[in-house]
């Protein structure tokens, strides 16, 4: 039987269009459910004006559908949830150069 970490394995490979981080790694999962074993329910957290949004779930919807004996996917959109870059995980602040210790020491000049 597929499990939410199968779900969330499978959702890890989209990339956000203009950043180039998985989706899951910004945050934008807000919770993934095995129905049973051929239904699955992403919710999403949507970033603020993104026109990239249609792109997004899409390719969500793809990822989900590969996972063998996958035959519906449900992407439910979080309108009255707001995106904070405090949902991402240390691995996207970290490929956004966002975590303190990534960075290179400034020279005081």
């Amino acid at each position: 039987m597929v499990t939410e970490s199968d779900v969330l394995d499978a959702i890890s490979r989209p990339l956000d269009p203009s950043l180039g981080v998985p989706l899951v790694d910004l945050g934008m999962i807000q919770e993934v459910s095995v129905v049973d074993e051929h239904n699955v329910i992403i919710k999403v957290i949507p970033p603020c004006n993104c026109p990239f949004l249609p792109l997004i779930l899409e390719n969500l919807y793809l990822a989900a559908r590969e996972i063998p004996g996958i035959s519906e996917v449900d992407i439910e959109v979080l309108w009255d949830s707001q995106w904070v870059p405090s949902l991402m995980s240390k691995e996207g602040r970290r490929r956004l150069g966002l975590d303190p210790k990534d960075r290179e020491p400034t020279r005081e000049v």
